[in-house]
């Protein structure tokens, strides 16, 4: 049986909201919502993936009222640039997609420092250069795992 991306998605940020919200887990937990944006912006056209990018980061901001609206920019926009990687690069290689969501993952942090503005919890060393890396190292091992694990199989004759 084949699981669609938008399947996918919406496991991603289910399982995002259970673990960081419902368990209270916070940033232990992988940033799954990230994850399924870029997830579907390997599937889904520009604008769609901007909105969703858009409607997942507002859902993830509601629960963050001082930095309300950055989540929702930055993964609209790395949505909507995620989604043009398709026209440049065609095939799901090991080092690409590392490189996709470790890249992905970064420049969302970035993104979401620069629209948050003093209420940013961190400086730009702290945030960008040290704990930036990290999660996107985090989270580039759990896109892995997840696209290893719903990816098509193939069927040998």
């Amino acid at each position: 049986m084949r699981v669609g991306p938008g399947v996918v998605v919406a496991i991603l940020a289910t399982a995002h909201l259970t673990l960081r919200v419902g368990l209270g887990i916070g940033d232990v937990a992988p940033d799954l919502m990230t994850l399924a944006v870029l997830f579907g912006a390997r599937f889904m056209r520009t604008p769609s993936t901007a909105a969703l990018g858009f409607g997942l980061g507002l859902l993830q901001d509601a629960f963050s009222p001082l930095t309300f609206g950055a989540s929702a920019l930055a993964m609209a926009l790395v949505g909507a640039v995620a989604s043009r990687t398709r026209q440049l690069f065609v095939g799901n290689s090991f080092l690409f997609l590392a490189s996709y969501f470790f890249v992905g993952k970064w420049t969302l942090d970035f993104i979401w420092w620069l629209a948050s503005g003093s209420a940013g919890w961190a400086t730009f060393s702290d945030r960008i250069l040290v704990a930036a890396p990290l999660a996107a190292l985090y989270a580039t091992a759990t896109g892995l795992l997840v696209h290893f694990l719903f990816r098509e199989r193939r069927r040998r004759p």
